[in-house]
């Protein structure tokens, strides 16, 4: 960076999150260029994540009311991924349930079955919560043992 100043100071702009820079000053007085062995190493705050990536959605049908979630880490964590926060929200609802992990994957349970859910996801750093992931829906089914049991019960084996 050449900015042919006389000021004593000079402010370094769009640098990106949780990136270390290596500074290093040269001065030139009258038409002599003074060079310095001294590095400044400066390290810029952690950012916003971008959103997670390839959000999946699939349903367990052997346990009543469960979707499995699964996504992608972000393209660019801009630092550490301390959590995700996964949100469901059944349709029409405008409320969202959350629930936190740490890994790229997570089970929601006790969904009500044949109700349609939305679900997204979003990253975490040490700034705060990112960008969601695209939004996508999955309608839980009701388990196997759930369907045995109701159909016993109507054949008369259970009473």
């Amino acid at each position: 960076m050449d900015t042919h100043s006389n000021k004593t100071s000079y402010k370094l702009a769009v640098l990106k999150p949780d990136t270390t820079y290596h500074v290093k000053v040269l001065t030139q007085c009258l038409s002599r260029l003074h060079k310095t062995n001294e590095v400044i190493t400066v390290r810029t705050p952690e950012g916003l994540p971008d959103p997670p990536r390839h959000l999946q959605l699939s349903c367990d049908n052997s346990e009543d009311g469960t979707v499995d979630v699964s996504w992608k880490a972000p393209d660019k964590g801009h630092g550490l991924i301390r959590e995700y926060i996964v949100e469901s929200s059944e349709r029409g609802d405008l409320d969202w349930m959350s629930q936190r992990c740490t890994s790229t994957h997570s089970e929601v349970k006790e969904l009500q079955a044949d109700t349609l859910y939305s679900f997204r996801v979003a990253a975490v750093t040490s700034r705060g919560v990112g960008n969601w992931s695209e939004v996508k829906s999955i309608t839980p089914k009701k388990g196997w043992l759930l369907y045995l049991f109701e159909y016993f019960s109507f054949i008369g084996l259970f009473h």
